[in-house]
């Protein structure tokens, strides 16, 4: 698949889960306001992260202007000994692999971020 397909589908993904968690009133489905906007808040940030969007980040709050620029900031507080933003993000990628079988994507800084979203390894603050 192409890397626009993989994002459809995970977007697809994402639908049928708020589809399961729905439930059936009065002949109606009902989906919860707050996993809704969740939903779209992270739909956007997959899109393209907004300048100034907020990501919680190991508990805390950082304010970014683009993906790169969390990468970076995600780098300059972890204690890992990568030379650079890029290296970083391959030694995060091999351990997450390793511990939990999640393959992130490191061709770039916003794939690598719109994954760390996608498997809710980072939040996007609402």
């Amino acid at each position: 698949m192409t890397k626009k397909q993989d994002s459809l589908q995970d977007i697809r993904n994402e639908m049928q889960a708020l589809y399961d968690k729905a439930s059936c009133h009065d002949g109606g489905w009902a989906i919860s306001n707050s996993a809704l906007k969740d939903f779209i808040k992270r739909l956007d940030v997959l899109i393209a992260p907004p300048k100034g969007a907020t990501f919680i980040v190991d508990g805390s709050k950082v304010t970014v202007n683009n993906a790169g620029e969390l990468v970076d900031y995600m780098h300059s507080t972890s204690l890992t000994q990568a030379a650079d933003d890029k290296a970083y993000m391959l030694d995060v990628a091999d351990r997450t692999r390793l511990q939990s079988g999640i393959e992130l994507r490191t061709d770039s800084a916003e794939a690598f971020v719109n994954d760390l979203v996608k498997f809710k390894m980072v939040q996007v603050a609402l």
